[in-house]
């Protein structure tokens, strides 16, 4: 555990907690009639200053973006890179949406990096006026800068609030900008229509950033993309990645790159053989050394000031590089968490001769080492160990949960990846494309995308054993439900099932769709941002609520004696998640 994560008291947090409603009621005090976002927030980065970090990624899209940011944060730590994340809304607590190599912030780092950041916010309100004064999200986001800087994050991760054009993200600069998917949600601020979205949603990208599409978008949206993204952005579109042991003969290893005309072209995602040679002389111009598995794989040298300590501020280090994730295995209780890392999937330590007698010289593993660690470390087929339900006869059968998707990494090869559903898949083309972007430029190695075999990302299909099981998933708009409803024939039969669903204001899309889902249904109120539980029951026809609970404890402990199901799923809001795993993950 990071030595201030163990420091950290509840004082620690009631005093982050108050400071951040003091900011946000100053910011909602905000006058009209102040400069533009644009102007305000790059106003308020030129105070905070750089973060200093080689790598930055903004990840933007209607879901999966956090999912996206796992993975990429995963790949930059197979790559020795110490990385910092910035993503949200958080489940529990505040401090989880920002991150070093997975280990949250504590309490008082983040408090003292929101003072820094709200005096650099009053300097801007001293020089533009009061109508200048930054939201709470855009000073979250300069305390994630100040933090990165402090901790000498060689890798910024940053995932996108609503929208793109309009976010205070997009006024970073980046490597490299992902555009996971456009779908139905928030249509009232970004709307009407799913075009009106992309097009907004384009705007994340700053001039001359390239820009990663999601392989789900239709060829309409990814046009609209490109005609509304700003002047020198290289829009390109992942392919889906080929299913490992699938039908059909694969078509392409290429990011697709949409012209001005319309007319796509392919760019090559770069590959890179057993002895490490690239494809081209270009890209063996790029100062990399590979040594083959067990060696090293060196990027290009970091920019100057880049790893500058912080010596002012040696406090706000907080977390030390290569600490334990902040959701470990006392959450999550999958064995592969807890198995060693393997030298045959290029991460880096050996096993024994005696453990692993019949492993081919390391010398001879660079092409294949993906099957060699699926056969010496196999995944379990379910997420957590099986939960048991009742079945005629007095029989106990298993509970069978979804199985992880493996899919053909371009350049690398086939990997199981480590978080559930098939939808992962398509996030995972994205961080393949983002890669083969940030391995072009010669920022990070392309064997280190295995890292999507070891995210770790909760509140997405995260299954909590028990009798009955539980299901936690964020799903909260039409696309997230419809990943949830292609999940759930997989874990149990309709009857055995049981939806405790809930919904924020405005989303009353989503609750419609969770409550055409089969299942026993009820409905939960009282968390965060929840809309009543009358005002849901009128949305849904009469006779298809079974129960409604107003205490989203009350109902965890209540339906955890169900025994006539096998499992609860909870989905409908993130804040609804939060709520339910400080019942069901202490």
């Amino acid at each position: 555990m990071p030595r201030e994560q163990a420091l950290s008291t509840p004082a620690d947090l009631a005093a982050l907690e108050a400071l951040a409603a003091s900011m946000s009621a100053a910011s909602a005090a905000r006058p009209p009639g102040g400069p533009p976002m644009a102007e305000r927030v790059d106003a308020l980065l030129a105070e905070i200053g750089d973060p200093w970090a080689s790598v930055v990624v903004k990840v933007g899209g209607t879901n999966g973006k956090g999912s996206v940011v796992a993975m990429l944060r995963a790949c930059c730590q197979r790559a020795d890179l110490a990385v910092a994340t910035f993503t949200g809304p958080h489940l529990s607590r505040l401090t989880e949406r920002i991150s070093l190599d997975g280990a949250e912030v504590a309490p008082e780092p983040l408090r003292r990096a929101l003072l820094e950041a709200q005096a650099a916010g009053e300097a801007v309100v001293a020089r533009l006026g009061p109508g200048a004064r930054p939201s709470f999200f855009e000073l979250l986001l300069g305390a994630a800068v100040i933090l990165a800087r402090a901790w000498g994050a060689e890798a910024l991760l940053v995932e996108a609030g609503i929208g793109g054009r309009g976010d205070a993200t997009s006024r970073l600069s980046a490597q490299v900008v992902a555009l996971v998917n456009v779908g139905e949600d928030h249509l009232d601020k970004l709307g009407p229509t799913l075009r009106h979205v992309a097009a907004e949603k384009a705007g994340l990208a700053r001039p001359g950033e390239p820009l990663i599409l999601g392989p789900g978008l239709s060829p309409e949206l990814v046009a609209v993309v490109h005609a509304s993204a700003a002047p020198g952005v290289r829009v390109m579109q992942a392919p889906a990645l080929v299913a490992e042991g699938g039908s059909g003969e694969r078509t392409t290893d290429r990011l697709v790159a949409v012209g001005g005309s319309g007319e796509r072209t392919t760019e090559r995602l770069v590959a890179v053989g057993g002895s490490g040679e690239r494809t081209t002389e270009a890209q063996r111009a790029q100062s990399y050394e590979h040594r083959g598995v067990g060696g090293t794989v060196r990027p290009s040298p970091l920019p100057r000031g880049h790893r500058a300590k912080n010596t002012e501020a040696p406090s706000l280090r907080g977390t030390p590089k290569h600490a334990p994730p902040l959701h470990s295995a006392q959450t999550f209780t999958d064995p592969s968490v807890l198995r060693p890392p393997c030298p045959l999937c290029l991460c880096g330590s050996f096993p024994s001769a005696s453990s692993h007698p019949d492993a081919p010289s390391c010398t001879t593993l660079a092409k294949g080492a993906h099957r060699w660690h699926d056969r010496l470390h196999p995944l379990p087929t379910t997420t957590n160990p099986p939960s048991q339900r009742p079945v005629e006869g007095g029989e106990r059968a298993p509970l069978v949960a979804t199985p992880y998707a493996t899919v053909s990494l371009p350049g690398v090869g086939p990997a199981r990846l480590s978080l559930a559903g098939a939808h992962q898949a398509e996030n995972a083309a994205v961080v393949a494309g983002v890669w083969a972007e940030l391995y072009r430029q010669g920022l990070v190695p392309l064997d280190a995308l295995l890292g999507v075999t070891e995210a770790r990302w909760p509140g997405r299909l995260e299954l909590v054993p028990g009798s009955p099981a539980w299901l936690l998933d964020g799903a909260h708009n039409p696309p997230g439900v419809a990943a949830l409803a292609q999940a759930l024939p997989g874990y149990c039969a309709e009857s055995d099932r049981l939806l405790l669903v809930g919904v924020s204001g405005g989303h009353e899309a989503a609750l419609l769709a969770l409550a055409a889902l089969p299942g026993e249904l009820h409905l939960v109120g009282g968390f965060y941002r929840a809309a009543p539980v009358d005002t849901q029951l009128a949305l849904l026809p009469p006779g298809r609520v079974s129960a409604r609970w107003p205490d989203v404890s009350a109902a965890v402990v209540a339906l955890s004696a169900r025994r006539d199901k096998a499992l609860i799923v909870v989905a409908g809001s993130l804040f609804l998640l939060g709520a339910a795993r400080e019942v069901l993950v202490p």
